[in-house]
């Protein structure tokens, strides 16, 4: 992917032109560069679309030369369905690069007639 830088403008021609001219047009784009530089904020537009956040992923302040990120820009996040669960299973984080969301379900239907069947034998 590109990466894309914010734009200042066109840097004014000087060649041929009388300095009462350009002088304004060249104050101005100066001007603009400072100001860029000055609040903070580097003068580059990082264009790159941002990365899928995963569990585990380590975190990473990035680099300035790397450019700024637009205020509405968005991660995707990894999802997937719930895993099943099974009678002998035992609580574990697991070790999948997916998030789980917070309504999601298991099929409880093999898990339950198992139970049932047991309770039915006696067991």
């Amino acid at each position: 992917m590109a990466q894309g830088r914010r734009r200042l403008g066109e840097v004014p021609g000087l060649i041929g032109r009388a300095w009462p001219e350009v002088a304004r047009p060249v104050y101005e784009f100066l001007r603009k560069i400072w100001d860029s530089e000055a609040d903070g904020i580097p003068a580059g537009f990082n264009a790159e679309v941002p990365t899928q956040v995963e569990a585990g992923a380590a975190a990473s302040a990035g680099t300035e030369n790397s450019g700024w990120a637009a205020a509405d820009h968005q991660h995707a996040i990894a999802t997937t369905t719930a895993s099943g669960l099974e009678p002998d299973s035992t609580n574990a984080e697991g070790s999948s690069a997916y998030l789980s969301r917070a309504d999601h379900a298991h099929d409880m239907s093999k898990v339950m007639a198992d139970v049932m069947s047991k309770v039915s034998l006696g067991f």
